[in-house]
């Protein structure tokens, strides 16, 4: 997990309950109070604004002011296009690696699989219907299946083991 340079200190992001706290008055919303499905898609998304969330929540026991937090960033992570594709693998994993965000992630894909399931039974339902209302609406289904499916492998590949790693963690 990249640290950042605030002030002349590096400030290591870190993921407890205090994390949990500020991630919610961040990104929740009245479906996802915790923020947690809303952060996980948007840093699978490449999003800046869940990268920024990420690390408000994650260096909140250090209390730095949103300005220097905006510079760190801007100088620190989006800098060029590499760093910033390390900073969203490198959330995801710090998330993915926390205990207590690992089952949220795990919640997240069963929340997906779940709506996957409902959206395809509205598809299989449409498919027999060939009028102009029904192209709409299958097509609008089909988008969010896409979008789905594309979060989910975006999580997959972010949180994947390194190629060159020859041993699996058993620790569980």
């Amino acid at each position: 997990m990249q640290s950042l340079n605030i002030n002349g200190k590096s400030l290591t992001p870190v993921i407890n309950f205090r994390f949990r706290s500020v991630l919610g008055k961040k990104m929740g919303d009245e479906q996802d109070k915790s923020g947690f499905s809303n952060l996980i898609t948007g840093l699978v998304q490449s999003d800046p604004d869940a990268l920024l969330a990420f690390y408000e929540a994650a260096l909140a026991s250090d209390h730095p002011s949103d300005s220097d937090l905006y510079d760190a960033l801007d100088d620190q992570v989006f800098k060029n296009t590499d760093s910033e594709e390390t900073a969203f693998k490198d959330a995801v994993n710090a998330l993915n690696n926390s205990g207590f965000f690992k089952i949220k992630a795990k919640a997240w894909k069963k929340r997906n699989d779940q709506l996957r399931t409902v959206l395809q039974a509205q598809l299989d339902a449409l498919a027999d219907q060939d009028d102009q209302r029904a192209a709409t609406q299958k097509t609008g289904i089909q988008v969010g299946l896409d979008q789905i499916n594309e979060a989910e492998n975006a999580f997959d590949k972010m949180t994947a083991p390194v190629a060159n790693s020859q041993t699996a963690s058993v620790n569980g």
